[in-house]
């Protein structure tokens, strides 16, 4: 039997392009907008309270100068995304309590985190100096973690992961992706 919705549309005021990207329990998701219809300008990363009311706080980070998406919240509202500074360079970061951590991979020219769990855990992708795509688990104690799926070394995407560790992403190139799951051993 299919599982029935209710929807409801989620749109910053006044913006026309808009992406929830991540929610915690807390009834709070994490997003971003963008004031072109086809998003080429700069994105604003925010967070919406679903249950205070239809809120939102828009997050400023000031070396964002080419856009910023939040891409993850967990329950201790610890937020994950990235952002593109003045030289349009991509860097993860994780804003934990107000205080922004720039999270760049050792030896990237482009990183993104995508998504954190109730751990602080943050997962997301990288890109080396040859041009490989690599997948990483971000903890606050050990630093970087590189993931490749064995198929997929240098094409490897870390989306997810889950407060037990379990990781979900994809590898390959477009059009031919594979998903997968990986769960620490």
């Amino acid at each position: 039997m299919a599982q029935s919705y209710s929807f409801q549309l989620v749109n910053y005021p006044g913006t026309p392009f808009n992406q929830l990207l991540g929610q915690n329990d807390l009834g709070q998701a994490s997003g971003y907008y963008s004031m072109s219809q086809d998003n080429t300008t700069p994105d604003f990363p925010y967070i919406y309270d679903e249950l205070g009311g239809g809120v939102f706080q828009v997050i400023t980070i000031p070396a964002a100068v080419g856009g910023a998406q939040a891409t993850g919240i967990n329950n201790s509202q610890q937020i994950s995304g990235f952002y593109v500074d003045a030289t349009g360079v991509n860097h993860g970061f994780l804003l934990n309590f107000g205080l922004l951590v720039t999270l760049d991979a050792p030896g990237s020219t482009f990183t993104q985190a995508l998504g954190l769990n109730n751990r602080g855990q943050v997962v997301g992708d990288y890109m080396d100096a040859a041009g490989g795509t690599h997948g990483f688990v971000w903890t606050s104690t050990a630093g970087f973690t590189t993931v490749d799926e064995p198929n997929g070394v240098g094409t490897t995407i870390v989306n997810g992961i889950n407060d037990n560790g379990d990781l979900v992403g994809f590898y390959g190139t477009a059009p031919i992706n594979v998903g997968f799951l990986a769960m620490p051993r």
